[in-house]
């Protein structure tokens, strides 16, 4: 199961620079939660920042700026904070990584998780196209950012994740000659075992030959034990 990096902000966690939370009550985001596809994480607090904490935002260009060591994130009050910044993100690759994820849902506009604006560096409300730090980062490690005005495009695109994940099973060679095998070697069990209440065909794959369905190891099990037969399947046999 895809899992999905989601802003500790969004969830109701108050850990925002005021000691609020964003909460978004989309049906999308309860349905992940109750799946357990969600990795809740704030780059900010995570970083070494508190709650609650000056604003701050990036001047001198985005979140890749940052990154690259050219752009800094200050407070108002002129206050470097860039490394914080800079340790979120990397923490939150990590547990992206850790849970194998591709997809996150993050707060549009924070210096932090901007996927498509941040403020401007001037604190005056004005916003810019740009990522966040930990949005920036986490696209170079090829994970999709969405912001939470942005759900549906996320769910679309896990969806995709998964469809892709099932059709790539589905196309393996290991995946169709398990199935091959086991629709022809079926006969066999019935006959064999015809008093068993349950039967169990496991194929280990083999390189077939030509003109054949597949090869490999079958072991049938039934309630009375287990036997094998190894070798190939005719396609005649079908």
């Amino acid at each position: 199961m895809e899992k999905v990096l989601v802003s500790a902000c969004l969830l109701g966690r108050p850990v925002r620079y005021d000691g609020g939370a964003k909460p978004v009550g989309d049906e999308v985001v309860k349905r992940w939660r109750g799946e357990g596809r969600v990795v809740v994480f704030c780059p900010e607090v995570s970083g070494g920042l508190s709650v609650p904490r000056p604003a701050a935002e990036i001047v001198g260009g985005d979140g890749d700026d940052v990154l690259d060591g050219v752009a800094r994130v200050l407070t108002e009050g002129g206050e470097d904070v860039s490394r914080h910044f800079v340790r979120g993100a990397r923490l939150a690759l990590e547990a992206a990584r850790g849970a194998g994820v591709r997809v996150a849902l993050l707060k549009e506009s924070s210096p932090s998780c901007g996927s498509l604006r941040v403020h401007d560096g001037r604190f005056a409300g004005a916003r810019v196209p740009g990522h966040g730090v930990t949005t920036a980062l986490l696209r170079r490690a090829g994970v999709r950012v969405f912001g939470e005005d942005r759900i549906t495009e996320a769910a679309a695109f896990l969806r995709a994740l998964e469809g892709s994940g099932a059709r790539r099973l589905r196309q393996s060679p290991g995946f169709g000659g398990f199935w091959r095998v086991v629709a022809v070697m079926a006969p066999v069990d019935r006959s064999a075992g015809r008093k068993s209440s349950v039967r169990l065909g496991l194929f280990r794959p083999l390189r077939p030959e030509p003109g054949q369905l597949g090869g490999g190891t079958v072991v049938l099990a039934s309630a009375s034990g287990f036997r094998a037969r190894s070798g190939t399947s005719q396609s005649g046999d079908a």
